[in-house]
């Protein structure tokens, strides 16, 4: 191989791992979209406890002309030395208010966390958590087999260092493969504060600390005697994945992507592909019927709007004129993207008796014209540029009153749009909901990428090539598509919004000074900063948009990428929940904020061993499938601090919902059923002691198969001995040294005297 025409480039460019509290197993992130998740895998050890799932980076030598030579491993090297910077800064950093990117009118300044400490020095050492570099080279190596001088794990940094109040934060630790890959394993889902005190709210608790983090990934590699220097790439360590398998509507490689498309940084696309462009949004809608009962009775099983049936499917993947119809109807259902919003929002203002129009709408409107979207309404594009062209040149002299006209038709139309789109697809929250909640940010919006096909697959102008296969991982796939590959399927898991401020990553992803644009052979990374240059924490006691979006979203380095997430990551995952949490008057509970990740109702191990009984009635069977409770229901859900710190102590209790397989499959009638998405592992500590779940079973063997004495013995028999079980469950949690449940009386809970 000629090295001198050969770039080596480290993937995934942006590696996504999760923090878990097992120190015997772990996972690996899933590397590519379409991966196939291994049937019934457990996520939880022996003991209960999450298994970390670590990001695997693998380094590819590639041409000038963008042509991938091969992967580089420790079969065709002589070493590769990885050196991984792990950081968290979020103590350090300013509060989340909302999103700095969304403009003049709605992006809101943010203050310091733990504004109290104002000396950078001291704000370093107390709030700063960084263990430094951690090198690491060879096969299969790990901690475990680490020399004396070798130190794989990131175990030294601390919590107001220097106090009485200092605590060790571990935040990970490295390995390698049998090719001497790297993985990078994370925190352990600890969140504390530095004086005991309980958290208060989603986002900014100050005095409080995390250990998700996030940092730089470089190696060097030495073949026949010369040191090649890898691009390097960015790793983050995110909060658990309690949903995995179940992909968001919107997912942050869609919004690079979209990001990049209209930037020109990639080619828009020709053609739309209905299995893979449009069928992953209609499949995320049905699958969230896992995670949020709202989702269950509009998309799921047996539902008219099931996009996945044997009804459904073949009409919506048919371009067939007999099925026009269906598609234009299913379309208008979909709110406008970001684009289209806004240029419906400007020819509003157009068409008003007074018409109060500026420069500024003609030019966005002007900029429109540049991006691939405006194909879609192009004619009506070109007719109201001019038209706004004649209003401007015609102006009133009036000019107070006009701009005084003009901002309050722009707040009626920003809120009219507002109340047409909340019920409209998909149903999540957006960027503003809450803050600026009349606003059409309220609302998730597929990006304008996704929007257009959307379109064109509406007018029947797509091709059906077939499902996409699944893979069994990246080495499945063609050499030349494997780096690709890498940072899509790590991006595809993480959710593109809402940002408020996120699950895995967040709202600066989407601008393009974050991006190695100038990078000759894949744009798609992030620039980073030089190794020995150390991320700027201060720019003032209060952080503007404007000084954000000039001097801090333009590199990368140690905990930049996760800063502006919620501390601790808990408060804020049990604080974004789900529609009829914030309006209990609300049919279904919808909208959602991250169901896909963060659930809000499933359906439980027990509901599932309970429809899966032959001895119940059909209707009683079909009443435990329809049975869904609310995944945080073991935090009492009537008293904020009391849920958020719930989480905070039990997160690692919680069920994961996962696809079980149903064997033999479940029959009811004429539907059947060969698995189900359940809220599975949960600890003991919420099942032992529930007298409603003995009285059920009591019931429903009161006449279990009483027509056959045979049967009716088999039947008693088995009712008995899930009681007995029950029993022992409780007696060996009783005997255990976990500290059982927190209840509450009613006084507790609404107070009041007798």
């Amino acid at each position: 191989m000629n090295t001198s025409s050969v770039k080596y480039l480290i993937y995934p460019a942006i590696g996504i791992a999760r923090v878990g509290n097992s120190d015997t197993e772990h996972l690996i992130s899933p590397e590519v979209s379409n991966q196939a998740l291994e049937t019934d895998i457990n996520y939880k050890d022996k003991e209960g406890r999450v298994k970390p799932q670590a990001a695997k980076f693998r380094i590819y030598a590639i041409d000038l002309d963008g042509n991938v030579i091969e992967e580089v491993t420790a079969d065709n090297t002589q070493s590769i030395e990885w050196r991984v910077h792990l950081a968290n800064r979020k103590a350090i950093n300013y509060e989340f208010q909302n999103a700095m990117d969304l403009g003049k009118q709605l992006a809101l300044d943010c203050p310091l966390r733990n504004a109290n400490i104002t000396e950078q020095d001291e704000r370093r050492r107390k709030l700063l958590l960084d263990s430094g570099v951690r090198s690491i080279s060879g096969r299969s190596r790990a901690p475990s087999n680490a020399e004396k001088t070798e130190n794989f794990c990131f175990d030294s940094a601390r919590f107001f260092e220097g106090t009485t109040h200092e605590q060790k934060v571990y935040l990970g630790q490295l390995r390698t493969d049998e090719k001497g890959r790297l993985l990078v394993l994370g925190g352990q889902g600890k969140s504390a504060s530095f004086d005991g005190k309980p958290a208060v709210t989603f986002a900014n608790n100050d005095g409080w600390y995390d250990d998700v983090s996030d940092g730089t990934v470089r190696a060097s590699i030495t073949i026949n005697g010369e040191v090649f220097e890898a691009e390097p790439a960015m790793v983050a360590v995110t909060p658990p994945n309690f949903a995995p398998g179940i992909q968001g509507a919107v997912t942050m490689y869609d919004v690079v992507a979209d990001l990049f498309e209209k930037q020109g940084m990639i080619e828009s696309q020709k053609e739309v592909d209905f299995y893979r462009d449009i069928y992953p949004i209609f499949k995320s809608l049905v699958d969230n019927q896992a995670v949020n009962a709202g989702f269950y009775f509009s998309f799921g099983e047996n539902s008219p709007a099931d996009f996945t049936s044997k009804a459904l499917l073949p009409q919506l993947s048919s371009n067939d004129p007999a099925h026009l119809p269906l598609r234009q109807k299913l379309f208008k259902q979909f709110r406008p993207s970001e684009t289209v919003a806004q240029f419906q929002r400007i020819d509003a203002l157009a068409h008003l008796p007074n018409p109060s129009v500026s420069q500024t709408e003609l030019d966005q409107l002007l900029a429109m014209k540049e991006m691939p979207i405006s194909d879609i309404f192009w004619d009506k594009l070109q007719h109201l540029i001019a038209k706004i062209e004649c209003m401007l040149i015609n102006q009133q002299k009036n000019v107070g009153l006009t701009l005084q006209v003009g901002q309050i038709a722009k707040q009626a139309i920003s809120e009219s749009q507002e109340a047409l789109e909340a019920e409209q697809l998909p149903p999540f929250y957006g960027d503003t909901y809450g803050d600026f909640s009349n606003n059409p940010l309220a609302n998730l919006s597929l990006t304008d990428k996704q929007y257009r096909a959307l379109k064109y697959w509406a007018d029947g102008d797509f091709v059906n090539n077939g499902e996409v296969c699944t893979v069994g991982g990246v080495d499945d796939l063609d050499l030349q598509n494997q780096p690709s590959a890498l940072t899509q399927g790590h991006l595809a898991q993480c959710l593109g919004g809402p940002f408020h401020p996120g699950i895995e990553l967040t709202w600066f992803l989407r601008l393009i000074s974050m991006w190695n644009t100038d990078n000759i052979i894949d744009k798609m990374r992030l620039n980073i900063l030089p190794e020995t240059t150390e991320p700027e924490d201060y720019y003032g006691p209060v952080l503007t948009p404007d000084i954000a979006l000039a001097q801090m979203f333009n590199a990368s380095g140690p905990g930049t990428l996760t800063r502006f997430m919620g501390i601790p990551w808990q408060t804020d995952e049990a604080s974004c929940r789900s529609g009829q949490d914030y309006d209990p008057a609300y049919y279904l509970p919808l909208a959602s904020f991250w169901s896909a990740r963060v659930p809000n109702q499933v359906l439980s191990q027990r509901s599932l061993e309970r429809l899966n009984d032959p001895s119940l009635p059909p209707l009683q069977r079909l009443k435990h499938l329809d049975y869904r409770q609310d995944w945080l229901r073991f935090f009492n859900s009537t008293h904020y601090q009391t849920q958020i710190n719930g989480m905070v102590q039990d997160w690692d209790k919680i069920g994961i919902v996962k696809q079980q397989s149903i064997n033999p499959p479940l029959t009811l009638g004429s539907y059947e059923l060969s698995s189900l998405w359940v809220e599975s592992e949960v600890s003991t500590k919420f099942t032992v002691n529930d007298p409603s779940y003995r009285e059920l079973l009591h019931m429903e063997g009161l006449t279990s198969n009483q027509d056959v004495k045979n049967e009716m013995h088999a039947g008693a028999n088995h009712y008995q001995t899930m009681l007995r079980k029950l029993e022992q469950d409780d007696i060996n949690f009783a005997n255990s040294d976990v500290k059982p449940r927190q209840t509450f009386t009613r006084k507790q809970l609404f107070g009041g005297n007798r």
